[in-house]
């Protein structure tokens, strides 16, 4: 195991997920707090159909236009006075933050990370944003509490 969740809250609108990092015969190598911006809960993707075809906010197909390249493309475009569809979850997902922690373990692997550090929490600047969507993000993902890789 390289690292296990233990902690999952918010701290002024900022999401914080906070991991024990294991040397590689168990014992406690380092804890990490790992941040994302509140107003990330209210990014979502844009809802497409069975194609892969982007939808507008009533349901239809984007229609679409040649752009010139090389290569040209066909891209889809918002008509006037319409929006785009919107999935109902954040657009991020466990791995969004899974990744990162992971991708961490390994470039404190590499460089030689010091036994038994711990992170301090900084203080964060935020807005109204981050204040909204934080409990978005909360509620999905407290369930990494106790995760373990």
């Amino acid at each position: 195991m390289d690292f296990k969740i233990i902690e999952v809250y918010a701290s002024s609108g900022h999401l914080v997920v906070t991991a024990e990092h294991y040397n590689a015969n168990g014992s406690l190598w380092f804890v990490e707090h790992y941040t994302w911006q509140g107003r990330e809960g209210l990014k979502q993707k844009r809802a497409t159909n069975a194609l892969g075809q982007l939808l507008l906010d009533n349901g239809t197909v984007a229609p679409t236009e040649v752009r010139r390249g090389p290569p040209d493309e066909l891209a889809a475009f918002l008509p006037p006075g319409r929006n785009w569809l919107r999935q109902p979850a954040p657009h991020m997902v466990d791995d969004s933050i899974l990744s990162v922690i992971r991708a961490i373990h390994k470039q404190r692997l590499a460089s030689g990370w010091p036994q038994g550090k711990v992170d301090t929490l900084q203080t964060f600047k935020s807005a109204s944003t981050d204040h909204a969507g934080v409990t978005v993000l909360l509620a999905k993902f407290r369930s990494l509490i106790g995760r373990a890789e």
